[in-house]
């Protein structure tokens, strides 16, 4: 490291250097371009002088080395040089010619000291017949380039005595003085990515950068000699006194009074030294670590979701096991009760229940996966209803509908199309804490191309929902669709973008209008069919359809494996069993080669540990692509189960589900046309049912 005692040795030694430099530089400049310029003109000039005396051997091939008087006009042509030089016409025998214009010599030998000599062919008929030759002596240019030198060292003595006669006092005081303002600029370097503010021994500020300036709000035009504890109020932090110049980084939450608003605020207290090594002043770098704590806070927040997510998935899916098991078993004992009796009663009391369970595990599922919609046409109004209902029950809001008539049905997944209504019930019903009426109104639209933005052409069914809450600030209105955004103490900021994100997979959209002291009100455009829905309510005496054919069913689920073993057999079908796909596999190539072909397999989509249904399939399908294959899971929102039909299955059936769900998914599969209704399903007597597993 250079020390400040060995600045002035290193700087005279540097001025000698330079000196000796421009003592010496400039002759050999001169000289080297002068040479380089000699050089190509005495290679010219012999390429010339050549060419003429080639016309003129060509002129005279016999007598041109006796012509003296030509060859000497030729050779002295051309010449404004002043220095000695001799040029010499050679044919193979030796000198023809020669001339000495500039000075005479008696002899090209004789020519002074330091002699340069370049040469040419002369041809005849592509023969060379001699050779033009130009010597010229360099001293001139060698005097002259001395001259030149003599001149730069004289230059270059009188400015190094000069630079020596300079007080070195006056030196002295301005290297302190530039190592003072070194330290304080490194300092200031090594923190220019963030806030910096320089103080003197006072803790006045002399220096703010700009970051620094948009960080406290204030210019740096105005800071300048204010204590720093006026600018930001670091020397009182929550939860301890202010940190000692130099210590670590801490964190101080502090509100900046010219902004005003609370901010995170992390900042490095840096003392800058003397020459003496005392402190002449320090550094304070400061940094806005807000943002950064709210993005690690959604970071978190994220991986709590998506842990939750997981467990609600899988809790989701275990309850469908068991839901199938509960409303099997309710199907079947139904089946095995006579229509008067009241235990039918309260058997379809018990299987309404199951079914409003599994509303609730399609809702966890939605929340844990998303995934692509499971459509199938469903009525809008009554998912409005029953969601709005299930959201408002024990608030002090009421909601009040206007439904147009005729309403057209739309295709949509019911599970994720009631989240959305009922995200945004809550949502009007935090916004009236007090109590209110949130407005629902729902008519049918056709839209032309361009007549509401972001929403195609067609046919729609158009929901309003406006609320009586204190509404929503202009600047907050365009960020409430985003990621995590959201403006409540509690709110995870992931309700409305589900909403818009559902909306936006069924083709549809959502726009929101709202003012201060106005309420807020939502517009949801739904695609729909144009046509008013069939009675697509739930139908808890779905007929049970009856069939035929051998069934291998795959299932890890013991539960499962045994009602619905006893729902195909209750059908007319005859089960066979497998618990993973590589026994599916196996019993599916075992009897495609006996006359005891599987008629349709059901594969569960998921096997913890083991081959699941898709790749099952996949592997059934390679060998034998005519195989009729159904799938179903608990997970019913998985994209397989959405697009089943481009994985190679023939149908899907969503966990839990009714021996007539059942029914009409293994006819439809195997293309078999319903029977005439009422007709009885077909199976052993009601008194006589046996389990497939015994």
């Amino acid at each position: 490291m250079l020390l400040r005692k060995d600045i002035p040795r290193y700087t005279a030694l540097l001025a000698v250097l330079i000196g000796l430099v421009f003592a010496v530089a400039p002759a050999a400049v001169y000289f080297a371009l002068s040479w380089q310029s000699l050089r190509v003109s005495l290679e010219k000039e012999a390429e010339i002088k050549a060419h003429k005396l080639s016309l003129f051997v060509a002129a005279n091939p016999l007598m041109w080395q006796f012509d003296e008087i030509r060859l000497k006009h030729i050779l002295e042509a051309d010449n404004a040089r002043t220095v000695p030089e001799c040029r010499i016409a050679h044919d193979r025998g030796g000198i023809v010619a020669m001339s000495h214009p500039g000075g005479e010599a008696a002899h090209p030998d004789d020519l002074p000291w330091p002699v340069v000599s370049r040469s040419h062919p002369v041809w005849d008929a592509g023969t060379a017949v001699g050779w033009m030759e130009i010597r010229i002596s360099l001293r001139p240019l060698v005097l002259a380039t001395a001259a030149l030198g003599v001149a730069s060292a004289l230059f270059s003595a009188a400015a190094l005595t000069f630079f020596f006669l300079y007080p070195w006092s006056e030196l002295r005081k301005a290297l302190d003085a530039l190592w003072e303002m070194k330290e304080r600029a490194q300092a200031t370097l090594h923190s220019i990515t963030d806030g910096v503010i320089t103080m003197d021994t006072g803790r006045n500020i002399l220096l703010m950068n700009r970051i620094a300036e948009i960080i406290t709000g204030w210019p740096s035009r105005e800071a300048m000699g204010k204590p720093v504890g006026e600018v930001i109020p670091l020397d009182f932090p929550v939860g301890g006194a202010a940190p000692p110049a130099g210590a670590p980084a801490r964190a101080f939450r502090t509100r900046v009074s010219r902004i005003g608003e609370e901010r995170l605020i992390e900042a490095v207290d840096t003392p800058v030294l003397d020459r003496s090594g005392k402190a002449a002043g320090s550094v304070l770098v400061i940094r806005d670590v807000t943002e950064k704590e709210r993005v690690e806070d959604e970071l978190l927040r994220g991986k709590k979701l998506e842990s939750l997510g997981v467990l609600a998935g899988g809790i989701a899916h275990d309850f469908n096991n068991l839901l199938t098991g509960i409303l099997g078993n309710i199907s079947l004992a139904k089946e095995m009760v006579d229509p008067g009796k009241r235990a039918q009663k309260r058997l379809e009391e018990a299987e309404r229940a199951a079914l409003k369970a599994k509303d609730l595990s399609t809702r966890l599922l939605a929340f844990s996966r998303g995934g692509k919609p499971i459509r199938k046409e469903i009525s809008a109004e009554e998912a409005l209803r029953d969601a709005i209902d299930l959201a408002l029950r024990g608030t002090g809001v009421r909601a009040e509908f206007r439904i147009a008539q005729g309403i057209w049905a739309v295709t949509a997944d019911a599970g994720q199309l009631g989240q959305v209504f009922h995200n945004l019930a809550i949502n009007a019903a935090e916004a009236m804490p007090a109590g209110g009426i949130l407005r629902v109104s729902m008519e049918n639209a056709r839209v032309r191309e361009g007549e509401v933005p972001h929403v195609m052409a067609g046919s729609y069914v158009k929901i309003v929902m406006a609320d009586e809450g204190s509404g929503i600030p202009a600047d907050i209105l365009p960020k409430i669709f985003d990621p995590y955004f959201t403006t409540k103490a509690a709110g995870s900021g992931l309700g409305l973008t589900t909403c818009y994100t559902i909306l936006k997979n069924h083709g549809g959209n959502i726009f929101a209008d709202s003012a201060i002291g106005a309420g807020t009100t939502f517009r949801i455009y739904l695609p729909a069919t144009g046509e008013v829905p069939r009675d697509v309510r739930p139908d808890p005496t779905v007929a049970a359809l009856p069939g035929n054919g051998t069934v291998l069913l795959m299932d890890d689920e013991e539960l499962v494996l045994d009602v619905v073993g006893e729902m195909l057999t209750q059908l007319g079908y005859t089960p066979v069993f497998s618990r993973h796909g590589e026994e599916a596999i196996s019993k599916y190539e075992e009897a495609s080669r006996g006359p005891g072909a599987y008629d349709l397999v059901i594969l569960d989509l998921v096997i913890p540990g083991g081959m699941g249904g898709k790749e099952t399939a996949a592997r059934i399908l390679e060998k034998h692509p005519d195989a009729r294959i159904v799938v179903s899971s608990g997970y019913s929102n998985d994209p397989v189960m959405a697009g089943y039909k481009e994985h190679g299955f023939v149908g899907v059936i969503a966990k839990p589900y009714r021996l007539g769900d059942l029914s009409q998914v293994l006819r439809q599969a195997l293309g078999k046309e319903d029977p005439a209704p009422g007709h009885p399903p077909p199976g052993p007597p009601r008194d006589e049912v046996t389990s497939p597993m015994a």
